[in-house]
């Protein structure tokens, strides 16, 4: 069934949760104009962007009758994506031991994956999240969407959601068309490199274009759609992809290092249009999106996160994750991970210290209602066991995850004042799927365990979850 309609009610709540006295650093904003040419990017997006509304109804938790009416869309998978609560899952490395054989395969069964592991074995878990369901609060798929053109047996490597507009996301996965494994014997039986791709699914048209990918013949990324490559620079495994909010057909490029070298610059953002290859590139200088307290801590230019949002008025809002300091790996100079969040036409942004320990290095962010970001923690005891946190300008707050799940990933925050979130996790029981929970003041309040597909009932393996945007009610027709 065909999403017409996504009507986002972004239910107001409660400020609360527990506050700390972790310091925020709030700096002016570099200049307003971009990289040259100096001339916005593009003709003017659609007429009415989106942007949260005003909330009807106040009440969360969700009642009986009085559900919020969003919608996500959800990459999963019949295989497990993560291992639970595992230390070296931070997205850096596919590889732990020394098996030969890749685990994870479509025909395996999840303990099968789990007993390869040992001190002695490599193992090596593929999240094989092709398939994108559109699903509204209770778990019921309005849409499905998976690659055109991608051959069963062929396996990938899902990355990431990204957000592209009203109803739209981008697919990001690594396809390993070829050889799996190399055999000369020179790199130890590792995987040989796939090139990414970037597939456009439209909730509202149906349509589902590859638009961007990577192209190991030129080093550069390709955009079929507008006929042209774009140098990113660096490898793309350190490659942030983002879309631009205010108008979607501009991709949003930011490289990171994978090295420490101070002789290394910040790079730039880098916006290209993903349609027409007669347009110039636009984007921001790294003193335009960076403060200067964090640039001056850089001691090599790594940025982990990327994540692009918008304010209530439809103006763009950035949330960057970037490592300061440690590049000497000495105890006293340690690397401290900072979320810095911007907005280009505002007066001020602002950056705080944080960690993840043995969590992805990911966080997720939210630029209306003050803004804010959504981060996980690693338990402060040692144990095992996960925390979350939101950041905001003007407070912290803290708190436990549920021990009902395990193998935590950062979801959509859906306002930074309650704080209300979601977070992704598999069952710390059999590890059997993976579930949907809703935080609201600190506590479960809502769950979605498994996707309907009509009469059928799905439990599966989430890769990824963003909320979606929506047309006007006037555009959504």
């Amino acid at each position: 069934m065909r999403l017409h309609w996504i009507p986002i009610v972004l239910v107001g709540l409660l400020l609360a949760g527990c506050s700390s006295d972790y310091r925020l650093g709030r700096v002016n904003s570099g200049p307003e104009q971009p990289i040259e040419p100096v001339d916005p990017p593009g003709p003017p997006g659609p007429p009415g962007l989106p942007g949260p509304p005003t909330p009807p109804n106040p009440h969360w938790p969700p009642q009986p009758g009085n559900v919020p009416d969003l919608y996500f869309a959800i990459a999963w998978s019949e295989t497990p994506c993560h291992l639970p609560d595992d230390p070296l899952m931070d997205g850096s490395a596919p590889f732990l031991g020394n098996s030969e054989e890749p685990s994870g395969a479509r025909d395996e069964e999840p303990g099968d994956a789990l007993d390869q592991q040992s001190s002695d074995e490599q193992f090596w878990m593929s999240c094989d999240a092709r398939n994108v369901a559109v699903v509204n609060m209770f778990g019921e798929v309005v849409d499905e969407f998976v690659p055109p053109g991608l051959d069963p047996t062929t396996m990938i490597e899902f990355k990431e959601l990204v957000n592209a507009g009203p109803g739209r996301f981008l697919h990001v996965f690594d396809r390993y068309d070829g050889e799996l494994f190399d055999t000369d014997g020179d790199m130890d039986g590792l995987l040989v490199a796939a090139p990414w791709q970037a597939w456009r699914g439209d909730s509202y048209t149906g349509e589902n274009i590859l638009v961007a990918s990577a192209d190991s013949d030129t080093g550069r990324v390709l955009l079929p759609e507008a006929g042209r490559h774009i140098d990113v620079g660096w490898s793309s495994n350190q490659l942030q992809l983002g879309v631009l909010p205010t108008d979607p057909d501009w991709l949003v490029t930011w490289q990171g290092s994978a090295w420490c070298d101070p002789h290394t610059t910040i790079q730039p953002l880098q916006l290209t249009h993903m349609f027409d290859g007669g347009l110039l590139n636009q984007g921001w200088q790294p003193e335009e999106f960076l403060p200067e307290e964090v640039r001056e801590l850089m001691e090599h230019p790594m940025g982990w996160n990327m994540d692009l949002s918008f304010t209530e008025d439809g103006e763009m809002s950035a949330l960057f994750g970037v490592t300061t300091g440690g590049c000497s790996g000495l105890p006293e100079e340690p690397h401290t991970l900072q979320l810095v969040s911007w907005t280009p036409t505002r007066e001020s942004s602002w950056f705080a210290p944080t960690e993840t320990g043995w969590l992805p290095r990911s966080a997720t962010y939210a630029g209306w209602h003050g803004t804010g970001a959504l981060n996980l923690l690693s338990a402060t005891d040692g144990t095992a066991g996960a925390r979350w946190r939101v950041t905001s300008p003007s407070r912290v707050s803290e708190g436990t995850l549920s021990t009902r799940l395990t193998g935590y990933r950062p979801g959509p925050l859906l306002d930074p004042q309650g704080p209300t979130f979601a977070v992704i996790g598999s069952d710390s029981e059999t590890w059997a799927s993976d579930s949907l929970d809703f935080y609201h003041d600190g506590q479960v309040v809502w769950s979605i365990d498994s996707l309907q597909f009509g009469l059928q009932d799905r439990h599966v393996y989430i890769g990824d979850v963003i909320l979606l945007t929506q047309l006007p009610d006037e555009e959504a027709g």
